[in-house]
């Protein structure tokens, strides 16, 4: 027991002063062509930071960015993660796969507004789910 506490206090100091710091949030860009499309980060599960929230009622009442049927989406990161999958979100229950390909995917045929859902993993267990909304024309 003499041993172990002063390798604890070491440790409170240690981690005190920062030295195991967790990684930043990554964040996420969407772009299709030339136009940006704002994302914004719905829930995470980082180090021994979380949050959770729902892609449905966070992007809800953000305005649709308009692009055309069948454009192509990038989807950037600022840190690379180790999969990426997404969804749109067809209502508050509700939703279909989506595609994704070398961070890519392809807007819907189908005109109207569209709530994507991008889902992504990192090492350690790390996760950050991000939501756009898009407005496909004709």
């Amino acid at each position: 027991m003499r041993k172990v506490l002063p390798i604890l206090i070491i440790l409170f100091i240690v981690s005190g002063c920062g030295l195991f710091k967790s990684a930043p949030l990554p964040s996420m860009t969407a772009k299709s062509d030339d136009t940006e499309i704002p994302t914004v980060l719905v829930s995470y599960l980082w180090g021994a930071k979380t949050q959770y929230g729902s892609p449905w009622e966070v992007i809800q009442s953000k305005p649709a960015v308009t692009v055309p049927k069948g454009a192509t989406i990038n989807l950037v990161f600022d840190s690379e993660p180790e999969e990426v999958t997404a969804n749109e979100i067809l209502s508050e229950e509700d939703f279909k796969k989506i595609n994704v390909k070398d961070k890519k995917i392809i807007a819907p045929e189908t005109k109207g507004d569209h709530i994507i859902f991008v889902y992504s993993t990192w090492a350690n267990d790390r996760t950050a789910e991000y939501a756009l909304k898009i407005h496909v024309n004709e």
